[in-house]
């Protein structure tokens, strides 16, 4: 009956279809933990791959990470680890010999890594030359301690011991690791596995419960280490986040503001004619092979400024094409360098060359690839800031110093300029199809003059201009003002 209710309620199917359609409804099949566990895994993987693709200066950082804070973040370093590190010491010394002599290295190591962190809280991240130069007792204390490991017999039942503490020293350098989670994470099982190891050992070990509480405390102290870096550190190191913090031989990036009439033609040519202008007038002061110089550094800006020109009605293409566009920069800085080759090192305006070159090949952020165009602007011009110095320091003492000096400034007013122009305009690279158009640099040109011209002539009559007040009375042919006297009032 039941089937022949199905069949007159569907009315043109079949009773085959009928029947099929009557069969036990299949039971869902849910995944277990491992199937998900890898598929998640996978996930994860594929995302850490794409993360490496985009660029360094688009990775933003968690809102938290920005937080600032009052106490000093080796302090909340060490109220992770140092009750473990005070226990590991301890047992440490019980068991004696190069246990405890690869402990006294471990805690140097420890101390060191303190001094990293509160030195990152409170600088803005330096170049890679110096965080490593920063990191060297960091390094070479766990150097040390691994050396215990290398140097340990095979044959030796506190072989895990060396093992372990040597891997917890590796950890340490989470600090400069790409990585800070995966870091500590991989090295944690690894310990606990030595750890685990030593445990297996205690009969060897003639059952001294010493060794189990060092492997305890040793398990203990890579826990904390872990947690402390994925509260404080996930994302890498922090940098600079320590309130109120101003280092000696830091400072403080000013962020750069745009102009209202920004534009990408507009302000090159303003660098190529100020800055670069007086360069060449300073350049022709002082002659000689500066002057000749200088008007191949004057080139290359122009065929810059070619160069952006035609990439903002241009799209950027395959790469062989980017290169046929900045072809003809690259050859002009090239003739710049060529100059300061050319001429004797005890020349005495080898420096002034060497010094103009460096500038020129600021201009080559145009094909930068492994950093921003803004950030690589700022590493050379830093650089060339070098020999700027150097040049004033040699010639403080001639006579003829006004020339140098002034020839100094107008290079450094060319840097300024050029990194506040990369930094505005192709943070990032050379833009191309901006759909910018040449045709409106002439009138924006008069417009900004005249912008100019009226802000020059209000900054000079700013003490000139008197704005009339109630009450005041002009004295006709002279040029006085005066305010009318009251009259006192008589009061008996």
């Amino acid at each position: 009956m039941r089937k022949r209710g199905h069949f007159l309620l569907l009315g043109t199917l079949s009773l085959k279809q009928v029947s099929i359609s009557l069969a036990p409804i299949p039971r869902k099949r849910y995944p277990n933990i491992k199937s998900t566990f890898n598929a998640m895994d996978a996930s994860i993987g594929k995302l850490e791959e794409l993360s490496k693709k985009i660029p360094k200066d688009r990775r933003m950082r968690t809102g938290f990470l920005a937080v600032e804070t009052d106490t000093d973040p080796g302090e909340v370093f060490n109220s992770f680890v140092r009750s473990d590190l005070a226990k590991m010491s301890t047992l440490a010394e019980k068991i004696g010999g190069d246990v405890h002599d690869q402990m006294l290295a471990f805690e140097e190591a420890v101390e060191a890594e303190t001094g990293v962190i509160s030195y990152a809280a409170s600088v803005s991240m330096p170049p890679r030359d110096d965080l490593i130069a920063k990191c060297e007792p960091l390094t070479d204390c766990a150097d040390d301690a691994v050396e215990y490991n290398r140097d340990c017999d095979p044959s030796d039942p506190k072989k895990h011991h060396f093992q372990a503490l040597a891997d917890l020293s590796t950890m340490l350098g989470w600090v400069v690791a790409p990585n800070t989670v995966k870091h500590v994470k991989e090295y944690n099982q690894v310990i606990d596995l030595e750890c685990d190891n030593i445990l297996s050992n205690f009969i060897q070990l003639n059952c001294d419960p010493v060794h189990s509480d060092y492997a305890t405390a040793i398990k203990g102290f890579t826990k904390q280490l872990h947690d402390y870096v994925v509260e404080y550190h996930p994302a890498g190191l922090r940098w600079n986040y320590l309130r109120g913090a101003a280092p000696e031989g830091y400072h403080v990036k000013k962020k750069v503001k745009a102009r209202k009439d920004a534009h990408p033609f507009l302000d090159f040519l303003e660098i190529i004619d100020g800055p670069v202008a007086e360069y060449v007038y300073h350049s022709d002061l002082l002659g000689g092979p500066v002057a000749k110089q200088s008007r191949l550094v004057f080139g290359a800006f122009c065929k810059e400024y070619e160069l952006i020109t035609r990439a903002a009605v241009l799209d950027k293409g395959a790469a062989h094409v980017s290169r046929m566009y900045v072809m003809p920069v690259m050859y002009e800085i090239a003739e710049v360098g060529t100059v300061s080759e050319e001429v004797d090192r005890e020349d005495p305006f080898y420096l002034h060359l060497k010094a103009a070159a460096d500038v020129t090949q600021v201009l080559s952020w145009v094909v930068s690839t492994e950093t921003t165009a803004s950030m690589f602007t700022m590493e050379l011009a830093n650089a060339s800031e070098l020999l700027l110095d150097r040049i004033l320091k040699d010639y403080e003492s001639h006579s003829s110093i006004e020339f140098h000096r002034l020839w100094v400034e107008s290079l450094r007013s060319v840097l300024n300029e050029l990194k506040i122009y990369v930094t505005v305009h192709h943070y990032h690279e050379l833009s191309f199809n901006t759909q910018h158009s040449i045709d409106d640099v002439n009138s924006l040109w008069r417009e900004r003059e005249v912008n100019t011209r009226i802000r020059n002539l209000k900054t000079k009559n700013k003490g000139c201009v008197r704005h009339w007040t109630p009450g005041m009375r002009y004295l006709w042919g002279s040029g006085v003002v005066t305010t009318p006297q009251r009259k006192a009032v008589i009061t008996k």
